[in-house]
């Protein structure tokens, strides 16, 4: 994941995340700590250690990428979309069960 990208993602849970806690999202107070953290070594001129810090990141984002691929697709096609999101979902779970 490019460093913008990332940098985009931690700004948009940073500031965005107390909004999205009430909404259908539910909980992101680990997203936000991972944001936290991560900008936190950002300010400390430590660019490399922010992209480390940021990199557990880069599966789940990649899964969430695909997933809002197939379901943006000029003609979505049930099947992979459905996998797409099983995929993510699988993913979520990894991440949980480390």
């Amino acid at each position: 994941m490019k460093f913008q990208n990332l940098f985009l993602i931690i700004t948009i849970l940073v500031f965005a995340a107390p909004g999205f806690a009430a909404s259908k999202l539910d909980d992101l107070s680990k997203f936000k700590k991972i944001a936290v953290e991560t900008e936190s070594i950002l300010n400390k001129g430590d660019l490399v250690g922010a992209k480390s810090a940021g990199s557990e990141w880069r599966i789940i984002d990649k899964s969430i990428d695909h997933a809002l691929s197939e379901l943006r697709a000029k003609s979505p096609g049930a099947a992979a979309f459905k996998k797409a999101m099983a995929d993510l979902v699988a993913t979520f779970d990894r991440g949980e069960n480390k």
